[in-house]
Protein backbone atom coordinates (compact mmCIF):
# COMPACT_ATOMS: atom_id res chain seq x y z
CA UNK A 1 0.00 0.00 0.00
CA UNK A 2 1.19 3.42 -0.36
CA UNK A 3 1.73 5.31 3.03
CA UNK A 4 0.60 9.14 2.25
CA UNK A 5 1.86 10.28 5.58
CA UNK A 6 5.62 9.54 5.51
CA UNK A 7 7.25 6.97 8.10
CA UNK A 8 10.37 8.49 7.87
CA UNK A 9 11.08 12.28 7.53
CA UNK A 10 14.77 11.93 7.85
CA UNK A 11 15.11 9.96 4.40
CA UNK A 12 12.59 12.02 2.97
CA UNK A 13 14.67 14.95 3.91
CA UNK A 14 17.86 13.02 2.93
CA UNK A 15 16.27 11.63 -0.60
CA UNK A 16 15.43 15.64 -1.36
CA UNK A 17 19.30 16.75 -0.43
CA UNK A 18 20.45 13.67 -2.75
CA UNK A 19 18.16 14.28 -6.10
CA UNK A 20 19.47 18.36 -5.91
CA UNK A 21 22.95 17.22 -5.90
CA UNK A 22 21.73 15.33 -8.82
CA UNK A 23 20.30 17.56 -10.52
CA UNK A 24 23.39 20.20 -9.92
CA UNK A 25 25.86 17.38 -11.61
CA UNK A 26 23.96 17.34 -14.51
CA UNK A 27 23.13 21.16 -15.05
CA UNK A 28 27.56 21.05 -15.09
CA UNK A 29 27.57 18.13 -17.43
CA UNK A 30 25.08 19.49 -19.52
CA UNK A 31 27.72 22.90 -20.40
CA UNK A 32 30.07 19.90 -21.45
CA UNK A 33 27.93 18.35 -23.82
CA UNK A 34 26.21 21.72 -25.20
CA UNK A 35 27.28 21.85 -29.20
CA UNK A 36 28.87 18.51 -28.89
CA UNK A 37 26.51 15.46 -28.59
CA UNK A 38 23.89 17.32 -28.02
CA UNK A 39 21.86 19.99 -30.38
CA UNK A 40 21.85 23.55 -28.87
CA UNK A 41 17.46 23.55 -28.82
CA UNK A 42 17.99 20.17 -27.23
CA UNK A 43 20.08 21.95 -24.48
CA UNK A 44 17.75 25.16 -24.80
CA UNK A 45 14.67 23.00 -23.64
CA UNK A 46 16.73 21.24 -21.06
CA UNK A 47 18.10 24.79 -19.59
CA UNK A 48 14.43 26.24 -20.12
CA UNK A 49 13.55 23.13 -17.38
CA UNK A 50 16.11 24.60 -15.13
CA UNK A 51 15.12 27.85 -15.19
CA UNK A 52 11.82 27.55 -14.08
CA UNK A 53 13.25 25.18 -10.95
CA UNK A 54 15.32 28.15 -10.14
CA UNK A 55 12.84 30.52 -10.60
CA UNK A 56 10.99 28.58 -8.29
CA UNK A 57 7.63 27.78 -9.97
CA UNK A 58 6.44 25.77 -13.66
CA UNK A 59 3.99 27.59 -15.96
CA UNK A 60 1.20 25.70 -13.62
CA UNK A 61 2.72 27.96 -10.35
CA UNK A 62 3.48 24.17 -8.62
CA UNK A 63 7.33 23.67 -7.94
CA UNK A 64 8.82 21.30 -9.36
CA UNK A 65 10.64 18.16 -7.18
CA UNK A 66 14.07 17.52 -7.71
CA UNK A 67 13.55 14.00 -8.29
CA UNK A 68 11.57 14.73 -11.29
CA UNK A 69 14.08 16.84 -13.01
CA UNK A 70 17.16 14.43 -11.85
CA UNK A 71 14.83 11.68 -13.72
CA UNK A 72 14.02 13.67 -16.71
CA UNK A 73 17.11 15.17 -17.52
CA UNK A 74 18.60 11.32 -17.40
CA UNK A 75 15.41 10.23 -19.57
CA UNK A 76 15.92 13.04 -22.25
CA UNK A 77 19.65 12.41 -21.87
CA UNK A 78 21.34 9.35 -21.72
CA UNK A 79 24.49 10.22 -20.58
CA UNK A 80 23.15 12.69 -18.01
CA UNK A 81 21.83 9.15 -16.50
CA UNK A 82 25.11 9.07 -14.73
CA UNK A 83 24.87 11.28 -12.13
CA UNK A 84 21.11 9.10 -10.84
CA UNK A 85 22.57 8.31 -7.21
CA UNK A 86 21.37 4.62 -8.12
CA UNK A 87 23.79 4.07 -10.49
CA UNK A 88 26.17 3.31 -7.69
CA UNK A 89 23.51 1.68 -5.67
CA UNK A 90 19.78 1.08 -6.17
CA UNK A 91 19.11 0.31 -2.81
CA UNK A 92 19.80 -0.58 0.96
CA UNK A 93 18.03 -3.53 2.98
CA UNK A 94 17.86 -3.20 6.77
CA UNK A 95 16.99 -5.99 9.10
CA UNK A 96 15.70 -6.59 11.97
CA UNK A 97 17.47 -8.76 14.77
CA UNK A 98 14.91 -11.29 14.38
CA UNK A 99 15.30 -11.35 11.21
CA UNK A 100 19.20 -11.20 10.72
CA UNK A 101 19.79 -15.39 10.62
CA UNK A 102 17.87 -15.11 7.27
CA UNK A 103 19.64 -12.41 4.92
CA UNK A 104 20.91 -14.27 2.78
CA UNK A 105 17.38 -15.75 1.61
CA UNK A 106 15.62 -12.77 2.55
CA UNK A 107 18.46 -10.41 0.15
CA UNK A 108 17.74 -12.24 -2.38
CA UNK A 109 14.15 -12.21 -2.90
CA UNK A 110 14.77 -8.69 -2.08
CA UNK A 111 17.15 -8.43 -5.31
CA UNK A 112 14.84 -11.01 -7.16
CA UNK A 113 11.77 -8.60 -7.08
CA UNK A 114 13.96 -5.32 -7.94
CA UNK A 115 15.41 -6.87 -10.67
CA UNK A 116 11.69 -8.27 -11.83
CA UNK A 117 10.81 -4.20 -11.79
CA UNK A 118 13.38 -2.92 -13.57
CA UNK A 119 13.55 -5.65 -16.29
CA UNK A 120 9.95 -5.75 -16.75
CA UNK A 121 9.06 -2.65 -16.62
CA UNK A 122 11.97 -0.38 -16.95
CA UNK A 123 10.42 1.54 -13.48
CA UNK A 124 14.07 3.37 -12.83
CA UNK A 125 13.83 5.47 -9.20
CA UNK A 126 17.12 8.16 -9.60
CA UNK A 127 17.30 8.22 -5.72
CA UNK A 128 17.61 4.92 -3.92
CA UNK A 129 15.22 3.69 -1.57
CA UNK A 130 15.94 2.10 1.65
CA UNK A 131 14.26 -1.58 2.49
CA UNK A 132 13.31 -2.25 5.99
CA UNK A 133 12.35 -5.91 7.05
CA UNK A 134 10.86 -6.65 10.63
CA UNK A 135 9.48 -9.56 12.39
CA UNK A 136 7.61 -6.86 15.16
CA UNK A 137 7.11 -3.32 15.26
CA UNK A 138 9.50 -3.08 18.06
CA UNK A 139 12.32 -4.71 15.67
CA UNK A 140 11.29 -2.37 13.05
CA UNK A 141 11.68 0.59 15.71
CA UNK A 142 14.90 -0.72 17.32
CA UNK A 143 16.81 -1.35 13.26
CA UNK A 144 14.97 2.21 12.60
CA UNK A 145 16.68 4.35 15.48
CA UNK A 146 19.90 2.43 14.48
CA UNK A 147 19.71 4.45 11.15
CA UNK A 148 18.85 7.72 12.27
CA UNK A 149 15.11 7.85 11.79
CA UNK A 150 13.53 10.46 14.49
CA UNK A 151 11.24 9.19 17.27
CA UNK A 152 7.79 11.21 15.21
CA UNK A 153 9.23 9.28 12.22
CA UNK A 154 9.00 5.62 14.56
CA UNK A 155 5.58 6.48 15.79
CA UNK A 156 4.27 7.07 12.61
CA UNK A 157 5.89 3.88 11.76
CA UNK A 158 4.50 2.09 14.87
CA UNK A 159 0.86 3.57 13.61
CA UNK A 160 1.22 2.18 10.34
CA UNK A 161 2.34 -1.17 11.21
CA UNK A 162 -0.79 -1.66 13.17
CA UNK A 163 -3.06 -0.60 10.15
CA UNK A 164 -1.06 -2.42 7.82
CA UNK A 165 0.58 -5.87 9.63
CA UNK A 166 -2.21 -7.31 11.42
CA UNK A 167 -2.37 -10.54 10.78
CA UNK A 168 0.27 -12.86 12.37
CA UNK A 169 2.27 -14.87 9.78
CA UNK A 170 1.60 -12.33 6.93
CA UNK A 171 3.15 -10.61 4.41
CA UNK A 172 2.33 -6.80 4.08
CA UNK A 173 4.36 -3.46 3.33
CA UNK A 174 4.37 0.22 3.26
CA UNK A 175 6.36 3.05 1.10
CA UNK A 176 6.83 6.70 0.78
CA UNK A 177 9.07 7.72 -1.72
CA UNK A 178 12.68 6.83 -0.40
CA UNK A 179 11.83 4.56 2.05
CA UNK A 180 9.97 0.91 2.25
CA UNK A 181 8.63 -1.41 5.22
CA UNK A 182 7.93 -4.68 4.95
CA UNK A 183 6.65 -6.35 7.72
CA UNK A 184 6.75 -10.35 7.63
CA UNK A 185 4.55 -11.07 11.01
CA UNK A 186 5.39 -13.93 13.09
CA UNK A 187 7.27 -14.83 10.02
CA UNK A 188 10.72 -15.25 12.36
CA UNK A 189 10.14 -18.64 13.84
CA UNK A 190 9.24 -22.10 12.82
CA UNK A 191 11.27 -21.67 9.48
CA UNK A 192 9.17 -20.00 7.81
CA UNK A 193 10.77 -17.84 5.94
CA UNK A 194 12.91 -19.97 4.33
CA UNK A 195 9.67 -22.13 3.02
CA UNK A 196 10.28 -20.82 -1.08
CA UNK A 197 6.22 -20.54 -1.37
CA UNK A 198 6.98 -17.73 1.81
CA UNK A 199 9.73 -16.10 -0.04
CA UNK A 200 8.02 -15.64 -3.00
CA UNK A 201 5.36 -13.79 -1.11
CA UNK A 202 8.18 -11.82 0.35
CA UNK A 203 9.41 -10.90 -3.22
CA UNK A 204 6.25 -10.02 -4.92
CA UNK A 205 5.02 -7.56 -1.96
CA UNK A 206 9.08 -5.94 -1.95
CA UNK A 207 8.12 -5.42 -6.01
CA UNK A 208 4.82 -3.95 -4.90
CA UNK A 209 6.05 -1.52 -2.71
CA UNK A 210 9.08 -0.62 -4.77
CA UNK A 211 7.10 0.53 -7.58
CA UNK A 212 4.86 2.87 -5.11
CA UNK A 213 8.29 5.00 -4.62
CA UNK A 214 8.91 5.20 -8.47
CA UNK A 215 5.40 6.41 -8.50
CA UNK A 216 6.31 8.88 -5.73
CA UNK A 217 9.82 9.60 -6.92
CA UNK A 218 8.84 10.40 -10.59
CA UNK A 219 5.40 11.59 -10.41
CA UNK A 220 6.38 14.28 -7.68
CA UNK A 221 3.97 13.20 -5.73
CA UNK A 222 5.04 13.31 -1.75
CA UNK A 223 3.49 13.80 1.32
CA UNK A 224 6.12 15.43 2.87
CA UNK A 225 7.75 18.36 0.96
CA UNK A 226 10.47 21.06 1.72
CA UNK A 227 9.05 24.31 2.48
CA UNK A 228 7.31 25.92 -0.96
CA UNK A 229 7.43 22.39 -2.53
CA UNK A 230 3.66 20.91 -3.50
CA UNK A 231 2.34 17.63 -4.46
CA UNK A 232 1.00 16.56 -7.52
CA UNK A 233 -3.31 17.40 -6.33
CA UNK A 234 -4.75 13.99 -4.65
CA UNK A 235 -2.41 11.07 -5.76
CA UNK A 236 -0.99 10.73 -8.90
CA UNK A 237 -3.56 8.71 -11.28
CA UNK A 238 -6.26 6.61 -10.50
CA UNK A 239 -6.37 4.76 -7.56
CA UNK A 240 -7.13 1.47 -9.82
CA UNK A 241 -3.89 1.72 -11.30
CA UNK A 242 -1.87 3.27 -8.08
CA UNK A 243 -2.74 -0.26 -6.20
CA UNK A 244 -3.75 -2.05 -9.27
CA UNK A 245 -0.55 -1.82 -11.02
CA UNK A 246 2.02 -2.35 -8.53
CA UNK A 247 -0.39 -5.65 -6.83
CA UNK A 248 -0.26 -7.27 -10.68
CA UNK A 249 3.21 -6.30 -11.23
CA UNK A 250 4.03 -8.74 -7.83
CA UNK A 251 1.76 -11.25 -9.10
CA UNK A 252 3.03 -11.21 -12.36
CA UNK A 253 6.63 -12.04 -10.96
CA UNK A 254 6.14 -15.81 -10.41
CA UNK A 255 2.53 -16.42 -12.89
CA UNK A 256 2.49 -16.19 -17.03
CA UNK A 257 0.46 -13.23 -18.17
CA UNK A 258 -2.05 -15.74 -19.57
CA UNK A 259 -2.20 -17.60 -16.13
CA UNK A 260 -3.07 -14.32 -14.12
CA UNK A 261 -5.49 -13.27 -16.63
CA UNK A 262 -7.49 -16.93 -16.73
CA UNK A 263 -7.57 -16.07 -13.05
CA UNK A 264 -9.02 -12.60 -13.29
CA UNK A 265 -11.42 -13.69 -15.89
CA UNK A 266 -13.07 -16.75 -13.35
CA UNK A 267 -13.22 -14.16 -10.35
CA UNK A 268 -15.12 -11.83 -12.86
CA UNK A 269 -17.51 -14.47 -14.02
CA UNK A 270 -17.45 -15.50 -10.25
CA UNK A 271 -18.92 -12.08 -9.18
CA UNK A 272 -21.25 -12.32 -12.03
CA UNK A 273 -19.68 -8.58 -13.48
CA UNK A 274 -21.34 -7.39 -16.84
CA UNK A 275 -18.93 -4.87 -18.99
CA UNK A 276 -20.89 -1.86 -16.94
CA UNK A 277 -20.40 -3.24 -13.92
CA UNK A 278 -17.14 -3.50 -14.45
CA UNK A 279 -17.03 0.20 -15.62
CA UNK A 280 -19.44 1.39 -12.42
CA UNK A 281 -16.69 -0.04 -10.24
CA UNK A 282 -13.82 1.18 -12.07
CA UNK A 283 -15.40 4.34 -11.70
CA UNK A 284 -15.81 3.87 -7.96
CA UNK A 285 -11.81 3.16 -7.80
CA UNK A 286 -10.44 6.33 -9.16
CA UNK A 287 -10.78 8.05 -5.84
CA UNK A 288 -10.06 5.48 -3.56
CA UNK A 289 -9.27 1.81 -3.86
CA UNK A 290 -11.50 -1.47 -2.73
CA UNK A 291 -9.58 -4.19 -1.18
CA UNK A 292 -12.60 -6.60 -2.01
CA UNK A 293 -11.30 -9.77 -4.41
CA UNK A 294 -14.07 -8.55 -7.07
CA UNK A 295 -13.12 -4.51 -7.00
CA UNK A 296 -9.31 -5.67 -6.87
CA UNK A 297 -9.64 -7.94 -9.92
CA UNK A 298 -11.27 -5.73 -11.97
CA UNK A 299 -8.88 -2.81 -11.03
CA UNK A 300 -6.28 -5.00 -11.74
CA UNK A 301 -7.82 -6.40 -15.04
CA UNK A 302 -7.69 -3.15 -16.29
CA UNK A 303 -4.03 -2.78 -15.94
CA UNK A 304 -3.49 -6.19 -17.65
CA UNK A 305 -5.20 -4.67 -20.45
CA UNK A 306 -3.52 -1.80 -20.97
CA UNK A 307 -0.27 -3.56 -20.61
CA UNK A 308 -0.90 -5.98 -23.36
CA UNK A 309 -2.04 -3.18 -25.58
CA UNK A 310 0.42 -0.85 -24.44
CA UNK A 311 3.20 -2.40 -23.29
CA UNK A 312 4.75 -2.94 -19.54
CA UNK A 313 7.36 0.36 -20.30
CA UNK A 314 4.08 2.62 -20.36
CA UNK A 315 3.15 2.79 -16.39
CA UNK A 316 6.48 4.24 -16.17
CA UNK A 317 5.96 6.42 -18.81
CA UNK A 318 2.32 7.67 -17.46
CA UNK A 319 4.15 8.44 -14.02
CA UNK A 320 6.68 10.39 -15.41
CA UNK A 321 4.65 12.22 -18.13
CA UNK A 322 2.65 13.61 -14.53
CA UNK A 323 6.17 14.82 -13.24
CA UNK A 324 5.75 16.76 -15.84
CA UNK A 325 1.51 18.01 -16.50
CA UNK A 326 0.52 17.86 -12.50
CA UNK A 327 -2.46 16.29 -14.45
CA UNK A 328 -2.87 12.46 -14.76
CA UNK A 329 -5.78 12.72 -17.10
CA UNK A 330 -3.78 14.50 -19.22
CA UNK A 331 -0.61 12.30 -19.07
CA UNK A 332 -3.00 9.16 -19.40
CA UNK A 333 -4.04 10.80 -22.77
CA UNK A 334 -0.41 11.41 -23.59
CA UNK A 335 0.75 8.14 -22.95
CA UNK A 336 -2.69 5.62 -24.15
CA UNK A 337 -4.21 7.78 -26.52
CA UNK A 338 -7.23 9.00 -24.99
CA UNK A 339 -9.12 9.25 -21.24
CA UNK A 340 -9.43 6.04 -19.10
CA UNK A 341 -12.85 5.87 -19.87
CA UNK A 342 -12.16 5.56 -24.10
CA UNK A 343 -9.25 3.54 -23.73
CA UNK A 344 -11.16 0.77 -21.60
CA UNK A 345 -14.35 1.03 -22.86
CA UNK A 346 -16.28 2.59 -20.35
CA UNK A 347 -18.08 5.51 -21.95
CA UNK A 348 -18.59 8.56 -19.75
Amino acid sequence: MMAWLSPAKASMDTGYAVARQCVDQQLAELRELAGTELRIDDVDALLRLRDDIRNGHDRTGILFSPTVVCFQFGQRVRALRQFWPTRSHRYEVFLSNALTPHETSLGKAVSGAIAHVQDTYRADVPVPVSIYLAASASGLATVSRKQGVSEDGIDSDIRLWSRVCRRDGSVAGFADAFRIVICLTGGSGAGLIEDPSYLKTVAAVVAHEYLHSFQSQVSGAFAQLPAGFLPVFGSPGPYWMLEGFPEYAGERMHTSVAGIKRRYQQTISDYDYRASDICRVRRRQVASFERILGPRTVAKLAVLELEERFGPESFGNFYADIGLTRNWRHSFANVYGGSPEAVLGCPE
